[in-house]
């Protein structure tokens, strides 16, 4: 907190004014850069036919570029010892997006869920949540830099239904 407030010009007492602890400091910058990463990715479903697997594509570079620009951040909130809180932070939203992208899209819910379509739409994007949160930790800390090997752990964690646009099949709902 000291380096912080040093850094900003301010003394500790009138920085914890403002904030509980240092992540509060960061965590507006975050969520601020990965809702326009985000809106970049919900925008693309606005086209008479998406298509999703470009668009996770593009969501990759986009996430990509975002750790690099918090390179720092990313590296102690992913280590081992790390108290979770970055991996909540994304998990959120990465949650939220997938909410939004569902409700935008119900064309890309499975035809069973007609029924449930809530439950399903809050549950699959909890756990796309969590599962891709956990697939950026793991190559974060592989210390690969190879984009290619994220988006194709990225693409194999999604269910095969997200990616597809054909619904002739009627395994979708229409």
């Amino acid at each position: 907190m000291t380096e912080l407030s040093t850094a900003a010009g301010i003394n500790r007492a009138t920085f914890y004014k403002h904030a509980e602890n240092p992540f509060q400091v960061v965590k507006g910058a975050l969520e601020d850069d990965l809702d326009q990463l985000r809106t970049s990715f919900l925008n693309g479903t606005h086209e008479s036919r998406p298509d999703f697997r470009q668009m996770w594509s593009e969501a990759v570079v986009g996430t990509v570029e975002h750790v690099k620009k918090f390179e720092r951040i990313y590296e102690l909130g992913f280590a081992e010892n790390a108290d979770g809180e970055l991996q909540n932070l994304l998990s959120k939203h990465i949650s939220k997006s997938m909410q939004m992208l569902f409700s935008e899209n119900p064309q890309m819910l499975p035809k069973h869920a007609k029924k449930n379509r809530e439950f399903l739409i809050t549950s699959t994007a909890a756990f796309l949540g969590s599962g891709l949160t956990s697939v950026l930790r793991v190559w974060l800390q592989s210390g690969a830099s190879d984009v290619a090997l994220y988006e194709s752990a990225v693409l194999s964690s999604l269910p095969a239904w997200m990616l597809s646009t054909d619904s002739s099949d009627g395994g979708f709902i229409k």
